[in-house]
């Protein structure tokens, strides 16, 4: 299902939401276990900063990446398949950091192709 228009941009349909609640919802149990481990182990107590500082920073950003064309990517589909077999993989293995580097690398997918047109050349 395509997204709707707005503003000249493709904008999220339902299967998008959908998608994204379903990924949301997948890591959850990793996102739970990185917050026992930054609140029981006084070196990794600045976790709880990075969700908020990348937020931050990818709102400074919204305006330039508002202006990259929106486009479906198969880069950012390849890397989204592959950030969610290794979080299973470091699920299935009880690998923490394996998880919390795949979430970031769903999260990033989502703008594959947009932050490739964006960077300067």
């Amino acid at each position: 299902m395509q997204g709707a228009t707005v503003g000249g941009r493709a904008g999220f349909g339902l299967g998008d939401w959908a998608l994204v609640s379903l990924l949301a919802l997948s890591f959850v149990p990793g996102v739970l276990a990185l917050a026992r481990v930054w609140s029981s182990v006084e070196y990794y107590s600045h976790g709880f900063l990075v969700p908020g500082v990348a937020l931050l920073l990818a709102l400074r950003e919204r305006e330039r990446l508002a202006k990259t064309p929106a486009a479906r990517s198969g880069a950012g589909l390849a890397l989204l398949l592959a950030a969610l077999a290794a979080y299973g993989l470091g699920t299935a293995a009880g690998l923490l950091e394996v998880q919390g580097v795949a979430m970031g690398c769903a999260a990033a997918a989502r703008r594959w192709k947009s932050a490739l047109t964006a960077c300067p050349r």
